[in-house]
């Protein structure tokens, strides 16, 4: 239905066929998922991992609790799953994980991303696991990317990680950990990026010379000592080197004065990297994305590197995301919302589960933003998007009220919402949609 509104009894009428509209045609709508029953070991380790991990106050527990139905095909909340069963991704960030991390997680034998650490450092959704890593980690003969960021882990890094030589992305940033380094990563030749900051590693940084292609290091913060100077041979594809904050740690210029140049020169894009990889592996990636250019090549850049539907500023900041029809499968990590410089989002017809991120609203230059044909589901929070322009959810599941927040975007143009599960009365606030050209 498209109309043009003049005034604001145009306005109303034509939202409130839109709300009539809405409310038919959602009753066959079903959220199937294709893939076979979880492997019945899986399970058992994600339950183990939910009771390890006081389940029952995480932030989102969709299919963990109470737990009766199957991972795969109900689509736990941050499980993905090969279309044979096995659990292959655990996305679980800043989902208030409390406890420690199960040695269990070692029988997962088709893990290839484990990411529980945490984007929202600072607020009540932040995870804390504690303890020492479990060597068990190691068994993870497939494991392509661990993030453990911004808990609380003691204890230094099991020397068994050496035998994980699949692993291209890892961060253990801000913990509590110890030790020197020393043999515990001599054999990850695939590791791109490794993060370290802000915990209590000591000794010399001499691992790194068996890492042949790291891209990304990250140690500031640390107990380092020694000197910097065997960086530049050690690691010759190093773009990125922060080693801040090591009081024993000689820097020698003649070896990082074009190292820090190149660093400072990332740093903006740093974030988007992040939520970009986050992104990948959230939604099987590497699993069954039709189209995957550069995002299967951990540490590469994504707009020097043109990364497939990535678009970036001048300033090497993204700003547009097209990856329709292309087979995403899992959910949207809240990490998403550090693309603060994001005009145009379009992630339409794939097989997304789960809902948006909390915090869409620090989008505050998206115009565009289109999720239509996914399985998402949950309320719509868009309070605050004020430059947003386009907005297209139709066919999926989202519930409850139409968001009256959509009363401050001012700019909006075009509205569709049809095919969901929304009920109530039309908000007030949306007579104020005075711009409108389009809705259904």
């Amino acid at each position: 239905m498209t109309t043009s509104m003049s005034s604001r009894t145009e306005t109303m009428s034509l939202l409130c066929f839109v709300v009539l509209s809405l409310s038919f045609g959602l009753q066959n709508l079903v959220i199937a998922q294709n893939s076979d029953p979880t492997f019945p070991l899986d399970k058992e380790v994600l339950q183990d991992l939910f009771k390890k991990a006081n389940g029952r106050n995480w932030r989102n527990k969709t299919g963990w609790y109470p737990g009766n139905g199957d991972p795969c095909k109900d689509g736990w909340f941050g499980v993905a799953c090969t279309d044979q069963g096995r659990v292959s991704g655990i996305h679980l960030q800043s989902n208030h994980l409390v406890g420690k991390l199960t040695p269990r997680i070692g029988e997962l034998e088709f893990l290839q991303g484990l990411w529980l650490g945490s984007s929202d450092v600072s607020g009540v959704n932040r995870n804390y696991l504690m303890g020492s890593i479990p060597p068990e980690v190691s068994l993870l003969q497939r494991l392509t990317h661990l993030d453990l960021s911004y808990n609380s882990f003691t204890g230094s890094i099991p020397a068994s990680f050496t035998n994980i030589t699949t692993l291209r992305y890892l961060d253990l940033s801000h913990n509590r950990m110890t030790g020197e380094v020393g043999d515990s990563l001599s054999n990850l030749l695939k590791l791109v990026t490794l993060l370290m900051r802000d915990n209590k590693f000591r000794g010399s940084l001499n691992f790194t010379s068996t890492l042949p292609e790291l891209r990304k290091l990250d140690v500031s913060y640390n107990l380092f000592n020694g000197t910097m100077a065997p960086l530049a041979v050690s690691a010759p594809h190093a773009r990125a080197v922060y080693a801040e904050g090591n009081p024993s740690l000689k820097l020698l210029s003649a070896g990082l004065s074009t190292r820090t140049h190149d660093m400072q020169a990332l740093a903006t894009l740093s974030q988007d990297v992040d939520a970009l990889t986050a992104l990948y592996h959230s939604t099987s990636g590497s699993l069954y994305w039709a189209l995957k250019r550069g995002w299967d090549n951990a540490g590469s850049d994504p707009c020097l590197s043109k990364w497939y539907g990535v678009t970036c500023s001048d300033t090497n900041r993204v700003i547009g995301l097209s990856l329709s029809r292309n087979n995403l499968t899992g959910f949207l990590p809240d990490a998403i919302t550090q693309l603060t410089a994001l005009v145009s989002l379009d992630l339409s017809e794939n097989r997304l589960r789960g809902g948006l991120p909390s915090g869409m609203n620090v989008l505050t230059s998206l115009r565009r933003l289109d999720v239509r044909g996914n399985f998402l589901q949950g309320s719509l929070a868009l309070d605050g998007m004020d430059s947003l322009e386009h907005l297209d959810v139709s066919y999926n599941a989202f519930t409850g009220t139409l968001p009256a927040g959509l009363a401050s975007s001012k700019e909006l143009r075009s509205i569709d919402m049809s095919r969901n599960r929304f009920v109530g009365e039309l908000p007030a606030s949306w007579g104020n949609l005075k711009v409108l050209g389009s809705a259904d």
